[in-house]
């Protein structure tokens, strides 16, 4: 006879919730009889001279690859005067989607809907870094402030700032600072561990 068929149930939004938290699910899906309910006027269509021109405009109704040719204005979000970068952690996501995200930026990068930012607050390359030094000095001339070469550091991969190690990788605590925790001896018995504890 075999095993009984399985009888599909509804599950609760907190039994769901449950199985994505303990990854027991990987996928779900979700399938719905499609009905409908307006009548599509292009099958319904029988007269020629609207089908020779949709025909005609086909280009008009194919998903588009790039980006629209340069209007008179191009969109923008402005700034506010001296608005800082916005600092916030980026969510997190699952290994399988980090892939996707990754392969779906490569394909709109290399069919041109998105281009690398253009924001006032990074330089991914060091030509655009020169770029912007350029300007912040030409700045500071014009309003006529100095620097102290002895404190700037410029075109590091990496700066020390306010006891944290600021980088290309993120922020991370400065190996000078927390050098008397990592040369902390070992506790080898008892006492010494009561000691290290408090």
């Amino acid at each position: 006879m075999g095993q009984p068929k399985p009888i599909p149930a509804e599950a609760s939004l907190h039994q769901f919730k449950r199985l994505f938290s303990t990854n027991a699910l990987d996928t779900l899906l979700h399938l719905q009889p499609i009905t409908q309910t307006e009548p599509n006027n292009q099958a319904q269509t029988h007269d020629p001279a609207i089908t020779n021109l949709i025909t005609k405009f086909s280009y008009l109704f194919t998903e588009p690859t790039s980006l629209p040719p340069p209007r008179p204005t191009d969109h923008q979000i402005p700034l506010l005067h001296n608005s800082d970068p916005v600092s916030i952690r980026p969510y997190r996501y699952p290994q399988f989607q980090k892939r996707e995200i990754e392969l779906q930026i490569q394909q709109m990068l290399s069919q041109g809907i998105i281009r690398p930012s253009s924001s006032a607050f990074s330089s991914p390359t060091l030509e655009e870094h020169i770029v912007h030094l350029n300007t912040v000095f030409e700045r500071l001339l014009q309003h006529q402030f100095f620097l102290k070469q002895s404190k700037c550091t410029l075109a590091q991969n990496s700066i020390s700032y306010l006891g944290h190690i600021v980088s290309s990788k993120g922020v991370g605590p400065d190996p000078e600072k927390i050098r008397a925790m990592v040369d902390w001896p070992v506790p080898t018995n008892l006492k010494q561990l009561r000691g290290f504890l408090g």
